[in-house]
């Protein structure tokens, strides 16, 4: 997205372990918890959660990791890079 600046919603650490698919998904539960109005206290963390689901996580890295094992293993892949 352009414009989409992760670091607004994330450390600079996690902006380079995640994925983009979870830069916008992290973005997406801040911006509805803050609409909410919801206050998170101590008496009700416990029942607050947020539900995310993907069917094969993100393209870019999946990309990647495939490249990777390529250049470990002419001529193939590792089958863990492969998405279920």
């Amino acid at each position: 997205m352009k414009g989409f600046d992760p670091a607004l919603f994330l450390e600079r650490k996690e902006i380079k372990k995640f994925d983009t698919f979870i830069h916008y998904a992290v973005a997406a539960a801040k911006e509805a918890l803050a609409e909410s109005g919801l206050e998170i206290t101590e008496e009700n963390a416990e029942s607050v959660g947020v539900c995310i689901g993907s069917g094969i996580g993100g393209l870019p890295l999946i990309e990647e990791t495939t490249r990777s094992s390529w250049r470990r293993v002419p001529g193939g892949s590792a089958p863990s890079s492969s998405p279920g």
